[in-house]
């Protein structure tokens, strides 16, 4: 799958990784397009090759569960997002209704102390008139 001939310690590592499969080491376009299998066929490969390649093989698979976890926690906040959503649209109507309500009970309210007042007015004229009678 990987052929590492050519590497050399000179202080830094020396020489270059012909890939057999599909991955291709430093082309970001190729890498995103890896399906599992030929990434666990990589990281095993890698962990058999020294502690150093152990590290980066767990490095990766650490990587990849972070990945993992990282998406499932966005999908999560995505449905109590959409919950709250909903929620709040169902208190907002609500909300709306009540107030039509309160305020068609205000125009009644309001009209009735109108015609009281008017009422009391004619009340009031009529007492006067029945006191300047007697």
């Amino acid at each position: 799958m990987w052929d590492f001939s050519g590497w050399a310690w000179n202080g830094v590592w020396s020489g270059r990784i012909r890939s057999k499969s599909r991955i291709k080491i430093g082309s970001g376009s190729d890498l995103t397009n890896v399906n599992s299998t030929d990434f666990l066929r990589v990281v095993d490969h890698a962990a058999a090759m020294n502690d150093r390649w152990l590290f980066l093989a767990a490095f990766c698979l650490l990587l990849l569960g972070c990945g993992v976890v990282i998406y499932w926690l966005v999908k999560q906040l995505q449905a109590v997002l959409a919950g709250h959503k909903s929620a709040r649209d169902a208190h907002q109507f609500a909300l709306t209704q009540i107030i039509a309500s309160q305020n068609e009970t205000a125009l009644k309210l309001a009209v009735c102390i109108d015609r009281n007042t008017a009422a009391m007015e004619e009340r009031t004229m009529e007492l006067r008139r029945i006191r300047e009678r007697d």
